[in-house]
């Protein structure tokens, strides 16, 4: 994040003897944050060299940027390029790697926090501590980078950390309320336990009142995403100033707050560090007589700050999130801190700029505008913007002079001249700035930076994770947004294959006259309708590389786009090949015939017929069993196939039939036996005439000896479902009249299989009858 420590310093390496030729040092006037600020002090000392009046050659100086900030160095005009690039690059290496170290003891701990399905679970406390892990650290010693002084006391261990005393950790979660140390101070603060705006009911409070070594912290494992790699929290701090040097500037000592990310290498990711330091002009301060040891009761705090931790060089990688409050090094002073809505996308009112990019837009007309908000805190003084033109993490231009609008909302006009290059295909990286000067708690102006997007581990990859993805210069086709695309499908026959491809492309253009389709085989380009299919068919096997070419047209403007793929039409094997065979039962007879059936002829075909009699041939066979049964007929059959006549293939096909020898066997298949199909073809409908109806209504008769044609007919409906019926079928019939009838079930061969009699009214419901028993 932005932090707003202000160096306004030179500070230099400078050679002290007359062997070497470089002469590099630092020189910054821009912002760093504030763990940075005491990490360049720390290493200041590996550099920083007596003044020698033994120089010789000319002196050259040159600028060269890392994490975020300028360095200059000077070097010896008689040096090789080579070896100016290699000490400017050794400089760099020796900077950040100071910067990504971290508490060696924290990063021990990454592998006990457990993996967190959810990145933000209960960030805002709601339900406890639930998916927090606890950390009981300790701050005893202080070295810079100030995070490094953390040791375990023990390390994981359940939450809350209950202890009061000092030099004991305490973790409570707070509720709806204000502060109660500021609250009774002169004068009185007015600072809230929960965040602003928040839509909970509940924050954590890390630390208490007590002085000692105490050191607590939360920590949550997880993978990042596009959805959280900006990791959002809001913070609000009360410490003690405790022992920074003179000058304000931080020296290991403090109480402070840490959020930071690191891998599973240990390798810090990004880190926000807080420290009550009066030269920033967002710490203020009350006078609480009870509160402080040293400092007259002199209470610093920070009132709530929304910020985010940079997640974003790992996407599809787990990370560890830790949240630390922590005493001075000396036991003598204190602080803590209150932690809320983390995940919760926020506002920082302590100055924010953002920009309006969308990931890889497209520069196609000359100027084009790019702009968004910006904000500074009430106060804020020589407000400044300006626009950095990345590529390859290396700064490329700087522009000046917005256009302010209502509303804190900027634009920049830009025009291709404000590149390096504008051909199609360049790209670029888009970085705001802002800049104003803010009062410190004593009065001083402090001139504070704020960026859209932050440098991660000594990248400025601008705003949309990935080098050089914001901007991009492109042709006029590119708006279009052509995107030709099919999908395809093989299907093989007994040479060659069939390719059916369908289009499947889209686009933006409302003039979209055709597709074309080269599939790679010489042969005559085709012609599609979108989201049509076409089937091709190959006369021999291989690969070819399909191309489909979508045209359309902006402004008279021919624009096409194709798409390739590499389609690899191999001949089936051996286990692709489908071979089946039917068998015919002959009436009466314990007869079968068998056929071969396949999209390949066969070399050979055996057939063992499953009742120890020799083994017949043929791709048509015919065998007599001695008596009725069950058996397995087993088809053995080989191919050389077409696509390889070298190539043996042997395929086996197994059938079990039931013979039944002396009855008339129906057209089904026999391994099928219990799946008997039936058919209701035809019901024939029965009349009577009025006079017979009436006699029947009266008792002169109890039923009818006959169905003539007459004047009334009875309509007789008759249901079978399911029809056509496997194994049971369910019949009903009625009738519109009071009649009396039969159901009579009809073999093909004519024969009745059943009679079913009709109660009064016809009616008849047969829930369960067994078709198999009608074959008997």
């Amino acid at each position: 994040m932005n932090e707003s420590i202000i160096i306004n310093s030179t500070n230099h390496y400078r050679k002290n003897n007359s062997k070497s030729r470089l002469t590099p040092y630092f020189f910054s006037n821009s912002t760093l944050k504030t763990n940075q600020l005491m990490k360049l002090r720390a290493i200041l000392p590996l550099f920083l060299m007596l003044l020698s009046l033994s120089m010789f050659g000319q002196l050259v100086e040159t600028t060269v940027r890392c994490e975020g900030h300028e360095h200059h160095v000077e070097y010896d005009a008689s040096l090789t390029q080579a070896e100016i690039d290699a000490h400017i690059e050794a400089v760099k290496a020796d900077y950040r790697s100071y910067l990504l170290r971290t508490s060696a003891d924290i990063v021990g701990l990454y592998p006990s926090v457990g993996l967190n399905r959810d990145a933000c679970s209960n960030g805002g406390f709601e339900n406890g501590y639930n998916a927090w892990t606890g950390l009981s650290l300790r701050h005893s010693s202080s070295p810079l980078p100030i995070e490094n002084g953390l040791t375990n006391n023990p390390g994981i261990a359940p939450l809350p950390f209950t202890g009061t005393a000092s030099g004991t950790n305490f973790t409570n979660i707070e509720t709806a309320g204000n502060d109660p140390v500021l609250a009774v101070a002169t004068p009185p603060v007015t600072m809230s336990r929960l965040a602003p705006m928040t839509t909970g009911s509940n924050s954590l409070r890390l630390g208490n009142d007590q002085d000692g070594w105490g050191a607590e912290g939360v920590a949550k494992r997880f993978l990042v995403t596009n959805d959280n790699w900006k990791y959002y929290f809001q913070y609000a701090i009360v410490m003690d100033i405790s022992h920074s040097n003179t000058d304000g500037t931080v020296n290991g000592t403090e109480a402070f707050f840490i959020a930071e990310a690191i891998d599973a290498a240990g390798n810090s990711i990004d880190q926000v560090i807080d420290v009550a330091n009066p030269a920033n002009p967002f710490i203020q301060s009350t006078n609480e007589p009870n509160w402080a040891f040293h400092d007259s009761g002199t209470v610093f705090y920070r009132d709530w700050r929304c910020t985010y931790l940079d997640l974003s060089s790992h996407i599809g990688q787990e990370v560890m999130v830790y949240f630390v409050n922590a005493d001075c090094s000396a036991g003598a002073h204190k602080g803590y801190t209150y932690l809320d809505d983390v995940c919760v996308t926020c506002d920082d009112d302590e100055g924010e700029v953002t920009i309006d990019v969308a990931t890889d837009s497209c520069i196609v007309s000359d100027p084009f505008n790019i702009g968004g908000t910006f904000d500074v805190p009430t106060g804020a003084t020589n407000v400044s913007l300006s626009l950095e033109i990345w590529q390859g993490n290396a700064l490329q231009n700087t522009l000046t002079g917005p256009t302010i609008g209502l509303g804190g909302t900027y634009n920049f006009s830009l025009s291709a001249t404000d590149f390096p290059s504008a051909n199609a295909g360049d790209c670029y990286d888009i970085v705001a700035v802002l800049q104003f000067d803010f009062p410190d708690m004593n009065g001083n102006p402090v001139t504070v930076t704020k960026l859209s997007s932050k440098a991660v581990n000594g990248v400025q990859d601008g705003e949309t994770p990935g080098l050089d993805n914001d901007v991009c210069f492109c042709d006029p086709c590119w708006e279009l947004q052509n995107n030709p695309d099919f999908t395809w499908n093989i299907d093989y026959g007994a040479l060659g294959a069939d390719l059916t491809i369908t289009d499947i492309s889209t686009t933006l253009a409302t003039d979209f006259p055709y597709i074309t389709v080269d599939f790679g085989d010489g042969s005559p380009i085709v012609t599609l309708g979108p989201g049509s299919t076409y089937t091709h068919s190959y006369a021999n096997y291989g690969t070819y590389q399909v191309c489909l070419t979508m045209y359309t047209f902006i402004d008279d403007i021919c624009c096409h786009d194709t798409v390739c793929y590499t389609i690899t039409v191999d001949p089936p094997e051996c286990e692709d090949i489908e071979a089946d065979f039917n068998v015919l039962y002959s009436p009466f007879s314990c007869a079968i015939s068998v056929s071969h059936v396949s999209t390949y002829t066969p070399s050979t075909v055996v057939w063992d017929w499953g009742d120890g009699t020799p083994f017949g041939s043929g791709v048509n066979a015919t065998h007599t069993y001695a008596s009725g049964g069950t058996y397995e007929v087993v088809m053995y059959v080989t191919y050389h196939p077409p696509w390889n006549p070298k190539l043996c293939c042997y395929v086996t096909v197994k059938k079990t039939i039931r013979i039944r020898c002396g009855i008339i066997y129906y057209p089904f298949d026999p391994i099928k036996l219990r799946e008997v199909p039936m058919e209701i073809l035809d019901v024939e409908e029965t009349s009577i005439s009025q006079e017979e109806y009436e006699e029947m209504l009266s008792g002169k008769v109890d039923h009818l000896p006959g169905f003539e044609a007459g004047t009334q007919e009875a309509d007789i409906s008759l249901i079978a479902a399911p029809n056509p019926a496997y194994n049971q079928v369910r019949i009903k019939a009625n009738a519109s009249e009071n009649v009396q009838g039969q159901i009579i079930i009809y073999g093909l061969n004519g024969a009745v299989m059943k009679q079913i009699n009709a109660k009064t009214n016809l009616e008849v419901t047969i829930n369960t009858m067994d078709l198999r028993n009608l074959l008997l």
